[in-house]
């Protein structure tokens, strides 16, 4: 689902929140990446959606630029059997796009996070 609006809304997959214990939800903010932030469009934020068991990518879920085109690589990842968290964390972007932020957010949801505090 995309919605062509002014930040871009796109998402796919199952839709969890935080508290659901079946699943590792993780919202990660696009103002993050230097792409954004060289665009001045430093706005919204990504969310990966995983079976906590699996660890499988089962929900991609974005608010921000280039959203209509990011949702692409994360239904990749989700309809070809639901790509793990550790297989997701091998993939390599160029530097820098905002197509990173779908490794930013599947790397914060995996436990490593390189960008926010720890909490």
């Amino acid at each position: 689902m995309v919605v062509f609006s002014d930040p871009e809304i796109a998402s796919v997959g199952i839709v969890a929140s935080k508290d659901d214990p079946r699943y590792i939800v993780t919202k990660m903010p696009n103002a993050i990446n230097y792409r954004a932030i060289a665009y001045n469009k430093p706005y919204g934020w990504t969310k990966i959606v995983a079976d906590r068991i699996s660890r499988r990518i089962v929900g991609f879920h974005m608010i921000g630029p280039w959203a209509s085109e990011i949702v692409n690589t994360a239904s990749i990842a989700i309809r070809k059997g639901g790509l793990t968290l550790d297989e997701l964390k091998e993939w390599v972007f160029s530097h820098p796009v905002f197509t990173e932020l779908f490794i930013d957010a599947v790397e914060l949801a995996s436990g490593s996070n390189v960008y926010l505090p720890k909490r």
